[in-house]
């Protein structure tokens, strides 16, 4: 009888002492989504354009907005033109003055992080800086 009371206590201890444990692991296994966005930093005019337009920026990571993203996608679906973003970060595309639906993405243009922005007007001689934030999830 003592034993079996004996074994009942190291059985309540034992999941006394992990339970805290288990409680943690599963607060630690939290999804966070940070989602994509695009933001216009700067409009100027250049005359140097010569009634072209300039459209230009930076592509990073959402959740610090800091941290570049190098070969992402830049698109303009109106066009039909792409670039990369270099190392650092930075793209431009040079285009006629018009109305531009632009999208960002790092490897397919229908992934969950993709960036889009709708109905951007850019007129003559005008340098539009649109820095692009692609989300992300993290567990």
């Amino acid at each position: 009888m003592k034993i079996r009371k004996f074994i009942n206590s190291l059985l309540k201890a034992g999941l006394l002492l992990i339970l805290p444990f288990l409680i943690t692991l599963s607060s630690c296994r939290q999804v966070v989504y940070y989602p994509s966005t695009s933001l216009i930093i700067n409009r100027s005019v250049d005359v140097q354009l010569k009634d072209s337009a300039l459209i230009y920026g930076r592509v990073c990571y959402a959740p610090d907005k800091k941290n570049v993203i190098p070969d992402a996608n830049v698109w303009i679906k109106e066009m039909n033109i792409k670039t990369l973003s270099n190392d650092s970060g930075y793209y431009s595309l040079k285009v006629i003055p018009g109305k531009y639906t632009i999208q960002s993405y790092m490897d397919d243009p229908s992934e969950e992080f993709a960036v889009l922005l709708n109905d951007l007007i850019i007129h003559g001689n005008e340098k539009v800086e649109v820095r692009f934030l692609i989300g992300s999830r993290s567990e």
